[in-house]
């Protein structure tokens, strides 16, 4: 879509016009089970109203679709909830609450190149400044911040690296030829910095030993194409520190123009 065609859909937002999330944001759990036609994604979200009375929980949403809808173990009916293109409402929430959303995208059909798509022989996430609300169902604005685990799930021979941001806590072998990890950021961070990619890349990795004298590897990774040299546009920088109680004391997945 051209770009003056999305600037053209947007609405003016003002200034004046903001009001503060009623909810905080504890915790985010995201299950992606990867295919480049239909892509099932679960989202555990764990909010806390701000204050005692209830309130609307609004959660953004474009282009997908919602499966199923869980609060606090319960399914909920379509009575239950507002839904329309760009967005679901659940009525009058207060205090704290665990929301379940199923969704199922279509990577491969995705070419706005924003949210969760399907480029080449990989898969890759592009979710600034609103592309997350493509992925789920999501309170997707810069003033809401979560700590994110998430687990992918993918073939292994087309996809043996599957990425995202923080720590790899597990990595593991499923049946019928896929793989499985998780990852846990520890740092709250808005939904536009959530990244994903999963393919076959290219990795170089350099130790060096910066001033604060703590061990750091440097890993580069690129994408292959079968029969071809890295094409170096898809660019991944992790540090693994000694004398830190974690695995990785950070990591993030930069995508170079």
């Amino acid at each position: 879509m051209p770009t003056e065609l999305i600037e053209k859909n947007s609405p003016t937002v003002y200034r004046s016009d903001y009001q503060p999330y009623p909810f905080t944001l504890d915790a985010v759990a995201l299950n992606f089970e990867l295919d480049e036609n239909r892509t099932a994604v679960t989202s555990t979200l764990r909010f806390t109203a701000k204050d005692k009375a209830p309130a609307d929980l609004v959660l953004n949403a474009e282009d997908i679709s919602l499966d199923a809808l869980y609060l606090n173990g319960q399914a909920l009916g379509a009575e239950a909830y507002e839904l329309n293109q760009d967005q679901l409402v659940i009525a009058q929430l207060s205090g704290s609450f665990e929301l379940r959303v199923c969704t199922t995208l279509d990577p491969a059909a995705n070419s706005l190149f924003m949210g969760l798509y399907k480029s080449g022989s990989g898969f890759f996430t592009q979710c600034e400044a609103e592309g997350f609300r493509r992925i789920t169902y999501f309170p997707d604005r810069p003033d809401v911040m979560s700590i994110y685990t998430v687990t992918l799930a993918a073939d292994k021979k087309k996809y043996p690296y599957l990425l995202s941001n923080g720590n790899l806590l597990s990595s593991t072998d499923l049946p019928d030829g896929r793989h499985q990890a998780v990852w846990h950021d520890p740092f709250h961070k808005p939904s536009y910095l959530f990244a994903l990619v999963a393919g076959d890349f290219d990795v170089r990795e350099k130790l060096s030993k910066p001033i604060m004298a703590a061990t750091c590897c440097c890993r580069y990774t690129a994408t292959r194409e079968a029969g071809t040299k890295p094409n170096g546009h898809w660019l991944r920088w992790s540090a693994l520190w000694s004398g830190t109680k974690s695995a990785s004391a950070w990591n993030w997945i930069w995508i170079a123009s």
